[in-house]
């Protein structure tokens, strides 16, 4: 950081980070006067490694919304995750240095897998691409109506036919004199 153009006097510096204690410097500066910090370290109680990368589609279109769940190299639990961003970046932070096994979910599907080392609290994935077409179209409601409207019309057509077969008269069957006879003196 740098700050330029102040004028003399007292400044109370906060420096903060997620997952790190609060740092304050008082600083008395006279007019015209440099000041160097060199690196302030800020301490925390929790492992501070992290992961970062860009996932990218084949496409070269950025994956905006995909889950990255983070497990340990041979374990199933997830230890962490986090969500990429409109330009496909994702951080994950709070990790110790070691192996660390990414999962790319997008729509409910996974779209991928990758590996990183997390080494002196950084782990880098780097450009990440995944052919996700098929993750997206899966999820994308507008490629199933057609589907959907093909197995109404069905459903409806079998409807009909099943309550045709059920009004359908039954077929006048010939008779016989004497039966008509009969039946014409009980109406009478």
């Amino acid at each position: 950081f740098e700050f330029s153009d102040l004028e003399s006097g007292e400044f109370k510096l906060e420096i903060s980070a997620d997952g790190f204690e609060d740092k304050i410097i008082f600083v008395m500066l006279n007019t015209g006067e440099v000041m160097e910090f060199g690196d302030i370290e800020l301490l925390s109680d929790m492992p501070v490694g992290y992961i970062t990368g860009i996932l990218e589609s084949s496409d070269n279109e950025s994956s905006v919304g995909a889950t990255v769940e983070v497990r340990a190299s041979g374990s199933d639990t997830i230890l962490a995750d986090g969500e990429t961003n409109s330009d496909g970046v994702f951080l994950i932070i709070g990790l110790d240095d070691g192996v660390y096994n990414l999962t790319f979910v997008l729509a409910g599907e996974i779209i991928g897998y990758a590996e990183v080392e997390v080494e002196d609290f950084v782990g880098d994935a780097g450009r990440i691409v995944i052919d996700i077409s098929d993750a997206e179209d899966q999820g994308d409601p507008e490629q199933l109506w057609p589907w959907i409207l093909l197995l109404a019309i069905v459903a409806v057509a079998a409807v009909a036919v099943a309550l045709m077969k059920l009004k359908k008269p039954k077929g006048s069957q010939p008779m016989k004199l004497e039966e008509a006879e009969e039946t014409t003196a009980e109406q009478e």
